[in-house]
């Protein structure tokens, strides 16, 4: 296991990662907001056998938590193509959440880095944001006691793993995964050039069956919640196997 590093384009610091080594391609995993990448996919990788590089998103795990960073969509996604192009290779991209997100951004502004996507309980239609909501919380509150607040609100398990993050990070991402680039997310992924399999949980999304028609492969697990590849691994682990095979075997 090694870690790695590569410059944030047009702000300061660095996005991290760490790369465990395996058998065939490549493998890129994105964790969702203000989750770790080890606890949402080592199960997953495990089970997959393949190189794998576990990017931590700007303001979480090891990456750098930069004043000047805006954690929108585009820019998490610029963030995640510097790691991706050390690389050298197209790889297959494992998505949750907040990192499904952010892979369909980087998709369509760096398809040359991405063999497929696989996207697990994206947020893709955007919502409206009520008061109370993450997304509705005042960024200068977080020092003086708003993040304190926000923390209260989480399981003792999922405390422990958010507090990790980068609270600014937080609040600005959930405002991005609400905006879902302006309500434009689902026609990026529609037109997207590279191979993608979409599965859901609990999630209904508004544009299903067109993003089916658009030839966007789309299954749902059933029994499964947000977390579909800890809730169900072993179903998980198939449909990625037959998709990544099905996907090398037509390049």
């Amino acid at each position: 296991m090694t870690t790695g590093a590569a410059r944030l384009p047009g702000a300061d610091g660095c996005v991290r990662w760490v790369r465990t080594w395996g058998t065939g391609a490549p493998v890129a995993y994105l964790h969702g907001l203000g989750c770790g990448n080890l606890a949402s996919w080592a199960d997953t990788a495990a089970r997959t056998g393949r190189p794998a590089l576990f990017v931590d998103l700007v303001g979480h795990g090891l990456s750098d938590r930069p004043a000047s960073f805006g954690y929108t969509l585009v820019e998490h996604a610029d963030a995640v193509a510097a790691a991706l192009s050390t690389v050298g290779a197209p790889v297959d991209v494992l998505a949750h959440s907040l990192g499904g997100s952010v892979a369909v951004v980087l998709a369509d502004r760096h398809p040359h880095l991405v063999r497929s996507l696989v996207l697990v309980e994206p947020g893709l239609d955007p919502v409206a944001v009520e008061p109370g909501d993450l997304a509705a919380h005042s960024e200068a509150d977080l020092p003086h006691g708003g993040w304190d607040r926000l923390l209260s609100r989480e399981t003792p398990e999922r405390r422990a793993e958010v507090r990790t993050a980068d609270p600014l990070a937080v609040v600005r991402s959930a405002v991005a995964i609400c905006d879902a680039l302006g309500g434009t997310l689902n026609d990026v992924l529609a037109r997207t050039t590279v191979p993608t399999l979409l599965v859901a949980g609990f999630r209904t999304y508004d544009r299903w069956d067109a993003l089916r028609a658009a030839g966007v492969r789309c299954e749902r697990v059933e029994g499964g919640g947000h977390f579909v590849m800890l809730e169900r691994p072993e179903e998980f682990a198939r449909l990625v196997q037959e998709f990544t095979t099905d996907v090398a075997g037509a390049a």
